[in-house]
């Protein structure tokens, strides 16, 4: 707990006499109860402060980004052991007494430390938006100190980093998941809140099963998958997660981004409806089976044609075997059909009565040999049109007269005369 009474620090720093005789000196503030000892604060400055470089020891912006990351190191390492805890300001004034090339700066430690937050907000972060494979949810981290905070795993980027790289690298640190290969480039949204620049990349394809580790210690208190249909756009808003019921306030990190968030997942989710409609690949791989449903009902589509067309007269159909079985069937010659023809009509007591028999057994028999088939091929129509016209021949003389009379033979062009010579 901090006092009202001065606490001796080890280190160089204006003396009691100094004081006395009237100097100005900074005034101290409020360290903790116990201060931190020499031994420690060795191994911090050798750690973060003494290998830096000498011509930028000068540079006190510079000097605060390592003093930011060794108080970091010793409030991960040191306080869990029982060593106090302190804030940033009293640890940099217990450092800058600490270090030779800082003390001399001791004087200037809270306008250096101000000057250096200044420039911490100009500074751009990047980070990530890991969004389930579903594209329902997304993951927020909780911060390790301000429970109530959920925000995109996210962070400064060092000097000469490439922008993409430290989305990557912050993702890593935060949540133990290594978004190398789900990233994309040119899909990030961006915003600027007092002259900062943040980019969130939106990362899609994330295991909702995935356990995610944060790799640094007392910065991230537990990551958690919120479902990005039900988060607020507001402060005023709320939504129920695991039976709590939370505030805009919870979400005041990302409400910036959560109308373009939702935005942007429906137009992901139309997309991948119109691929998988298309046949493309989607998700679950559900386009090939889509494609393959589609293509078999078309083929249905095709056979049911087919049979109304068969069922109309317009055109024959046959079964896949069939036309083999048809090919297999003996074709006549003209001379065989002629003798088919006038197969016992030479004699004038020969009554169309005992020739019908046969052609219908041979009728039968072509039909037999179709197997069942669903139309009859040509052969077969040319049986049933010699059947109907020897049922109408009676004599030798006339067997000529019923190509003149039946309107089928109309514009025939074959002279039969020549049978009869």
């Amino acid at each position: 707990m901090a006092t009202n009474n001065s606490t001796t620090i080890v280190g160089a720093g204006p003396t009691k006499a100094a004081a006395k005789s009237g100097s100005q000196t900074q005034p101290q503030p409020k360290l903790a109860s116990a201060p931190i000892r020499a031994a420690i604060l060795d191994d911090l400055a050798s750690r973060f402060i003494i290998n830096v470089p000498v011509q930028e020891r000068n540079n006190m912006i510079r000097i605060c980004f390592q003093m930011e990351l060794a108080h970091w190191f010793y409030l991960d390492f040191y306080t869990c052991q029982g060593f106090p805890k302190c804030g940033i300001k009293q640890f940099a004034f217990q450092m800058f007494q600490h270090i030779p090339f800082l003390s001399k700066h001791l004087d200037q430690v809270e306008k250096i430390l101000e000057d250096w937050k200044s420039y911490k907000l100009t500074v751009p972060t990047y980070g990530a938006i890991l969004i389930s494979e579903d594209l329902k949810n997304c993951l927020l981290v909780q911060s390790f100190y301000s429970k109530s905070s959920w925000g995109f795993p996210k962070g400064k980027i060092n000097e000469g980093e490439d922008p993409m790289h430290c989305a990557i690298r912050e993702v890593k640190e935060e949540t133990g998941f290594n978004a190398t290969n789900l990233i994309v480039p040119t899909d990030f949204l961006e915003l600027t809140i007092n002259d900062q620049y943040t980019r969130l990349y939106l990362v899609c394809g994330v295991p909702q099963d995935t356990v995610f580790v944060p790799q640094t210690r007392n910065e991230i208190r537990c990551c958690e998958w919120f479902p990005i249909d039900q988060l607020p756009v507001n402060k005023n808003g709320n939504m129920v997660k695991d039976n709590l019921s939370m505030n805009g306030n919870s979400f005041i990190m990302i409400l910036p981004v959560v109308k373009r968030l939702k935005k942007w997942i429906n137009k992901k989710r139309e997309q991948q409806q119109d691929d998988v409609f298309e046949g493309k690949t989607g998700p679950n791989q559900s386009g090939s089976a889509n494609r393959q449903q589609r293509q078999r009902h078309k083929s249905m589509g095709d056979l049911d044609q087919q049979q109304r067309t068969k069922s109309s007269g317009s055109q024959q159909y046959f079964p896949n075997n069939q036309p083999q079985i048809l090919q297999q069937q003996p074709k006549n010659t003209p001379n065989e059909n002629y003798q088919e023809f006038t197969a016992g009509m030479g004699d004038p007591n020969v009554s169309t009565s005992n020739k019908k028999p046969n052609l219908q057994k041979q009728l039968s028999q072509t039909t037999n040999n179709s197997s069942g088939a669903a139309g009859l091929n040509v052969s077969v129509g040319r049986s049933q049109t010699k059947r109907k016209l020897f049922d109408t021949v009676t004599t030798k003389e006339d067997r000529l007269a019923i190509f003149n009379e039946n309107k089928t033979w109309l514009g025939f062009k074959l002279d039969y005369s020549k049978f009869f010579q």
